[in-house]
């Protein structure tokens, strides 16, 4: 199948620069957005002291 990796892969968490503003991350449901992505990066903000402003659409 053309497009997909069969072999393992070594998985890291994406970590968006602190200097970036804005970022998208798209992805099927369930493929692990929030968990694989927006935590990491909300966590390594924290950690820095950043101020957030979260929206969330149901």
């Amino acid at each position: 199948m053309a497009g997909f990796i069969h072999e393992d892969t070594p998985r890291k968490n994406p970590i968006v620069p602190s200097d970036f503003r804005h970022s998208l991350c798209v992805g099927s449901t369930g493929c692990g957005k929030i968990s694989s992505f927006i935590l990491p990066n909300m966590a390594k903000r924290m950690q820095k002291n950043y101020g957030m402003f979260i929206l969330l659409r149901h």
